[in-house]
C-alpha cells in the first residue's frame, strides 16, 4: 500500500537507496513496497512525495558518486535546436518523475540534464523519488532486456496521468551495453561506458526525451509497458 511505501521512504531516506538499481541486479526490499499502489491517484501521491531536484542533490553524499552529479549538473548544457523542439511541445503542465538512485551510474549520466530541461521550460517541473517508492512503475516498465532498472524517468500531465517515460538509458548506449550486461563483463567495460557519457554530454538523453515529450502532446506516447492496466493512472 502507498502509505506504507510512504513511510518507508522516510525511514530509508533517498540516501540509502540500494546502490546497484541501474545494473542487471535485482533487489531484496519488503514486501509491501512491491505491491502497487491502490489509491484513487497513486501517481499524484507518489510525486507529490518527491522532492525537489535542489533538495536531491543537497542529499547526494560522496559516496555516491558526488563530485560527477556536481559536475553533470554545473557543465550541463542544452543544445539551442533541442530547446527550440522542448519549447515547441505543448504548454502543459508537465511534470518529470525521476525514479533514481544517486549511486546508479546511468542516473548520475542522465538524471542532471532533464534537471536541466525543466529549469529551462516553465511548463516543465521534476521530482526525484527511491526506487522504494517507484518500484510498482519500474516494475512495470523495464529496459529493453527486461529489467527494472534506474533511472525511469515519467512524463506526466497536469493531471498526473502518465503520458510517457524514458528508461534507464539512451538507445545507441544501450545498443552496446546490454550485449556487455548479458555477458557479464561490466567491470571490464565501465570505462568505455563513461567515455561514452563524457563525450555525449547529455545530448542522446535530452533528444530521446524530448521526442517522448512530442509523441505524448501527438497523442501516441512512447513508453514500454504503457498498456499494463493500473500504471497509467
Amino acid at each position: 500500500m502507498l502509505s506504507v511505501a510512504l513511510t518507508l521512504a522516510v525511514v530509508f531516506p533517498l540516501t540509502l537507496s540500494p546502490p546497484t538499481l541501474c545494473g542487471p541486479e535485482r533487489w531484496d526490499v519488503p514486501e509491501a513496497v512491491a505491491l502497487a499502489p491502490v489509491t484513487d491517484d497513486p501517481l499524484r501521491e507518489v510525486y507529490e512525495a518527491g522532492i525537489s531536484w535542489a533538495q536531491f542533490m543537497d542529499g547526494v553524499q560522496a559516496n555516491q558518486r558526488r563530485a560527477l552529479w556536481d559536475r553533470n549538473w554545473e557543465t550541463g548544457q542544452i543544445p539551442d535546436d533541442l530547446l527550440a523542439r522542448a519549447r515547441a511541445v505543448g504548454e502543459g503542465p508537465w511534470r518529470i518523475l525521476a525514479i533514481t538512485d544517486p549511486a546508479c551510474s546511468d542516473s548520475v549520466n542522465t538524471v542532471p540534464y532533464l534537471a536541466h530541461l525543466a529549469e529551462a521550460l516553465p511548463s516543465l517541473e521534476i521530482r526525484v523519488v527511491t526506487a522504494l517508492l517507484g518500484r510498482p512503475w519500474m516494475e512495470a516498465h523495464r529496459s529493453p532486456d527486461g529489467r527494472a532498472s534506474t533511472p525511469t524517468v515519467l512524463l506526466l500531465d497536469g493531471d498526473y496521468t502518465l503520458r510517457g517515460c524514458w528508461i534507464e538509458q539512451p538507445k545507441e548506449m544501450a545498443a552496446f551495453w546490454l550485449d556487455v550486461v548479458a555477458q557479464g563483463t561490466m567491470t571490464a567495460e565501465v570505462g568505455r561506458k563513461l567515455a561514452w557519457y563524457e563525450e555525449d554530454a547529455g545530448r542522446s538523453t535530452l533528444r530521446e526525451f524530448i521526442e517522448v515529450m512530442e509523441a505524448a502532446q501527438a497523442g501516441t506516447p512512447l513508453c514500454p509497458g504503457m498498456e499494463r492496466p493500473g500504471m497509467d493512472s
